[in-house]
């Protein structure tokens, strides 16, 4: 797939991600600031999907995330919703990885779905270091 990238399915990068974070990580609707803040430190990501049950309805970038832990204390209690933006575009785990590309073009990342699961997220970061070969 190296030769070829679009040979590959957006699948097999969500598998074959070389950074060792888990595949997905997620906050629901509803929690605190505080939650998302110790999954940024934690695995060193830049956004995360917030989710209604299983639904996406929203994402949290990481600079909103910091600007609001540092500019009130409070913040961290307040629920994440209040901060979210729109949710990431969806992708088919069989599609290809040229799809995907016009994407990160303009956005940071899209999620990947299986079977009406969100099973992965894939950055302009992880796409870079696809294409690399690294």
């Amino acid at each position: 797939h190296l030769l070829d990238p679009s040979a590959a399915s957006v699948g097999e990068l969500v598998g074959n991600k070389i950074r060792r974070v888990p595949a997905l990580l997620t906050v629901q609707s509803g929690e605190p600031l505080r939650n998302a803040l110790a999954l940024i430190e934690q695995h060193d990501i830049s956004q995360i999907p917030v989710l209604k049950g299983r639904e996406v309805i929203g994402t949290l970038e990481e600079n909103e995330v910091l600007k609001a832990a540092l500019s009130d204390p409070r913040a961290m209690e307040i629920p994440v919703d209040r901060w979210m933006t729109r949710p990431q575009p969806l992708v088919q785990s069989d599609e290809h990885v040229d799809t995907i590309t016009r994407l990160l073009a303009k956005e940071p990342a899209v999620l990947v779905q299986r079977d009406g699961d969100i099973v992965g997220i894939l950055t302009r970061y992880d796409m870079l270091q696809f294409i690399a070969g690294a």
